[in-house]
């Protein structure tokens, strides 16, 4: 069975949504640089939109020491997309 390294979360707006339990220590998270609008990066544990979160604006990417599950993530626009990539 292969472990993933990287993977795509797509968001419906306005209903944030937990990122998938993969292992790592560190992560990069890029919002789709063809995304229509901003994608907010926050806490699993609360609540994620544009006040409350990380906004990545379309192509903007951002490294943290928090797994995908450990995140919510919610747009602006539906369908509109974060990547993620294990970096460590």
């Amino acid at each position: 069975m292969s472990i993933p390294i990287s993977g795509q979360i797509t968001v419906t707006a306005g209903s944030p949504a937990t990122g998938p339990d993969v292992n790592g220590n560190v992560f990069v998270y890029q919002a789709h640089p063809g995304n229509s609008g901003n994608v907010y990066v926050g806490n699993a544990h609360g609540t994620v939109d544009e006040n409350t979160g990380l906004v990545l604006a379309a192509g903007d990417a951002i490294t943290l020491a928090f797994r995908p599950g450990q995140l919510r993530f919610d747009g602006a626009q539906s369908n509109d997309v974060v990547c993620w990539h294990i970096y460590s």
